[in-house]
């Protein structure tokens, strides 16, 4: 059967798919087995044939008749508040995972396995995992693991839908730039080429007379390799529109033509792309030094791994724009701080009849009969969102080609305040701020003083309250704020860091059998992006006993002998034991603590390393001590000679 999907580039044919094996050959790296599995979203449709399934399955997932749950009942979160999600394709059988920072990596495994589910990669940066499920497991596994304390959230691996002056001679054609006034900017910034953006699509046509001279070295977070080029057109077609080179006597000017463009290709060559690779392409951009970044797929305002990346740009001082969607529909998603919603105008100012809208909106921008470059070489006028969001994006450009030390949050203060406003006073859903404005924009940023942050953020433990008795897996939740953003917070128990969160609201969970029973100090410190940190914020804790063993440990020292000789760097290799779980063992020389290291399980083999130099010669004396989670110890002592 062949599947016809009608796009702004024409008709894809796509033949449904058979059937495949996935296949895990040795040493093949987890990205690897990850990007294989991945299936993408087509420009403008969905094939049921290359998606999971959409319904759900009242499998039980422990197999064995253990678990409780209604899963025909279960809807993710994301699709609670967007019922869209419910009908967008998915990869086949893979759930992505965000758990919150502390989460014991022991217990998620068992949490995992109890589901049948396989890790084939990691986010480690936003604390997210990617599970292998039977495709008739997905909604059990889902239901099970969002009952779990540890996971802040689930989702689906959405497959997203693609969403002086120069001498060009078309560029009396690109009404757009009228619309926001580029001219009026280009009197004073055409744009920096040290200033990157990242166009987060189908890649770009790297041949292309409009585009060459403005492109970076890219790369494809798909497949896993530096081969950036266009494989659908779509993207060819964005980065155009934020950045076409211009003032060369062809084709077409992009808003920011002086600016360089990083592609990255997200999608496999159906123009698809998963949440999950587009997160981790926010993080290599980031990493490659883009001040902004574009991803012009949807939906994308529920996505919490994509959200939680463009968090971690921002926290980095880059801005991310991502296009509202085509749908034409009213959705009652919130504003989400962490990234910059764009929706679409006609030439009038009006607002697309295609153009998704709701509380999420941060800026429109033309949208209808975009010109720009198309992977033949050549240019098209084309219509959607997908063209607003690079156009903004472009504009962000400009503010910093005139001020590179600008803070995220400053660039989106000044479009914001520039923007021309359109439908009900103030900010609406359907335009939020307005439409942006190129001139006003870049004219704000040259009077914009950029000031030295010295002021520090303010953190808040509100929970657990001061002086709780805990017991198993708690929660701490942390308030923290700061003029110019948070980067991030720091948990700590007795002065040692124990997690570390990036993403507002910030929550840690502590598994409280790692910690001994007895009194404990949780303190948390707020770092904002200027290196300034807060002042700690604390609570003392009682961590209670929800055992009754009164057996110790049993610990050896496996080496060094003891009455051995000893010099340079000395391995102490220690073997410990409990009858419950062990939660510490600490190094002593000479009755000094070396080293002192948090552990759990019932059997520990542990490696300290002592460096000799910093002692006399003569007798010394390794003593380690085991402590469980009772609060019962060890300790075995050896003596050595230097």
């Amino acid at each position: 059967m062949r599947l016809q999907i009608p796009t702004a580039f024409g008709t894809i044919h796509l033949r449904e798919a058979g059937p495949r094996v996935r296949r895990i050959v040795p040493g093949q790296s987890a990205l690897a087995v990850a990007t294989f599995c991945l299936v993408m979203v087509a420009a403008c449709g969905v094939d049921p044939a290359m998606t999971g399934p959409q319904n759900p399955s009242n499998t039980d997932p422990s197999g064995d008749g253990s678990s409780g749950g209604d899963w025909a009942t279960f809807v993710f979160e994301g699709e609670a508040q967007d019922e869209s999600l419910a009908n967008l394709g998915y990869a086949d059988g893979e759930l992505v995972v965000q758990t919150l920072p502390g989460a014991d990596a022991a217990d998620l495994a068992e949490t995992f396995s109890a589901v049948h589910a396989t890790v084939i990669d990691q986010i480690v940066e936003i604390d997210t995992t990617i599970l292998s499920v039977a495709s008739d497991n997905l909604y059990p596994a889902a239901a099970a693991l969002s009952e779990d304390e540890q996971i802040e959230s689930l989702q689906k691996n959405y497959l997203l839908e693609p969403t002086a002056l120069p001498n060009d001679p078309l560029l009396a054609d690109q009404t757009h730039l009228d619309q926001i006034d580029a001219a009026g900017a280009w009197a004073i910034t055409t744009g920096d080429e040290r200033v990157i953006i990242a166009i987060l699509d189908t890649g770009v046509a790297l041949d292309h007379v409009d585009l060459r001279d403005n492109l970076l070295d890219g790369l494809n977070q798909a497949d896993g390799n530096a081969n950036a080029s266009d494989v659908h057109g779509h993207g060819t077609a964005v980065a155009g529109a934020a950045a076409a080179t211009a003032d060369n006597g062809k084709g077409v000017a992009g808003v920011a033509w002086g600016c360089s463009i990083l592609p990255v290709r997200v999608t496999r060559s159906d123009g698809r792309a998963a949440s999950a690779v587009i997160a981790k392409a926010i993080i290599s951009a980031t990493r490659r030094g883009a001040r902004v970044i574009n991803i012009s797929f949807g939906p994308l305002q529920t996505d919490k791994t994509v959200l939680a990346a463009a968090q971690l740009a921002r926290n980095s001082g880059s801005l991310v724009f991502i296009s509202s969607g085509n749908d034409g529909k009213r959705k009652s998603t919130s504003a989400n701080a962490a990234a910059l919603f764009i929706g679409a105008v006609d030439s009038s100012n009006k607002l697309a009849s295609f153009s998704t809208n709701g509380p999420f909106i941060d800026f429109v921008a033309p949208g209808v009969r975009v010109l720009t470059t198309d992977i033949d070489g050549d240019y098209s006028p084309i219509n959607g969102t997908s063209f607003s969001s690079p156009i903004a994006a472009g504009v962000a450009a400009l503010v910093w080609s005139v001020e590179p030390d600008l803070r995220p949050v400053t660039v989106e203060e000044i479009l914001r305040s520039t923007a021309v406003d359109l439908g009900a006073s103030g900010r609406d859903d359907q335009f939020g701020y307005g439409a942006v404005d190129a001139r006003a924009a870049v004219a704000a940023a040259t009077s914009t003083v950029v000031e030295t942050d010295a002021a520090r953020p303010t953190t808040s433990v509100s929970a657990p309250a001061d002086g709780a008795t805990v017991k198993g897996k708690f929660r701490v939740a942390v308030t923290a704020d700061d003029k110019y953003g948070v980067a991030n917070v720091v948990l700590s128990i007795d002065g040692e860091p124990f997690a570390t969160d990036t993403r507002s609201p910030y929550s840690f969970i502590v598994n409280s059998r790692l910690i001994s029973a007895g009194v404990h100090t949780l303190s948390v410190v707020a770092t904002d992006a200027s290196g300034n940190s807060s002042k700690a914020a604390t609570r003392r804790i009682v961590v209670g006993s929800d055992t009754n063993d009164t057996t110790s440990p049993e610990l050896t020292i496996i080496s060094p002998a003891n009455g051995s000789r000893v010099f340079g760097t000395v391995e102490v290799k220690v073997i410990a034991t409990d009858n419950e779980a062990l939660s510490r063992l600490e190094l002593k020389i000479d009755g000094k603590s070396e080293r002192s290291d948090r552990v759990s399980g019932v059997r520990v083999e542990k490696c300290f390393f002592w460096n000799t130099s910093a002692v006399k010669s003569g007798s010394h004396t390794i003593s380690v001590t085991a402590t469980d989670r009772g609060g019962q110890t060890a300790t075995e002592s050896i003596r050595v000679t230097k």
